[in-house]
């Protein structure tokens, strides 16, 4: 099976191929066993800005219980390297796990950002755990990206 790249992604690899070591961006993965999940913290070295991608909660199905262990070293990082956060994005809505993003935004600042299409998602699952009206269906809480 043949895979192909658009002109976009292919001209963005070009410039991270291309970037000088010393300007690239430094990156942090954060993995998650309990949820096969990767989580990121990007960061320009000169600026201090920073983004967090896909953040996660620790969530026990036995107990119904969360906890914010896993995002707690998240700040770790953002606090310790003096960055600053503008933006925790989240590259799809979660099924395979709850998202710390709200969390992190509390302790730690930057816009929620998600894709226009989490409405149609909000539907769906407004209507397939019968939330009734009070649950949002517009996308609220996000800043949503274009798409």
């Amino acid at each position: 099976m043949e895979c192909t790249v658009d002109s976009t992604l292919e001209t963005a690899l070009e410039q991270v191929r291309t970037t000088p070591k010393s300007s690239a961006p430094e990156v942090r993965t954060f993995f998650d066993t309990a949820t096969n999940t990767a989580s990121h913290v990007v960061w320009d070295r000169a600026t201090g800005r920073a983004a967090i991608i896909d953040s996660v909660l620790d969530y026990d199905p036995a107990s119904g219980q969360i906890a914010t262990t896993s995002a707690e070293l998240i700040v770790g990082l953002v606090q310790s390297e003096g960055l600053t956060v503008d933006w925790l994005l989240e590259t799809h809505v979660h099924a395979d796990h709850l998202t710390a993003a709200k969390h992190l935004q509390g302790i730690l600042g930057g816009a929620i950002c998600l894709s226009r299409a989490v409405t149609r998602v909000q539907s769906t699952f407004g209507q397939l755990f019968n939330t009734g009206a009070d649950f949002p269906r517009d996308g609220v809480g996000f800043r949503l990206a274009v798409r």
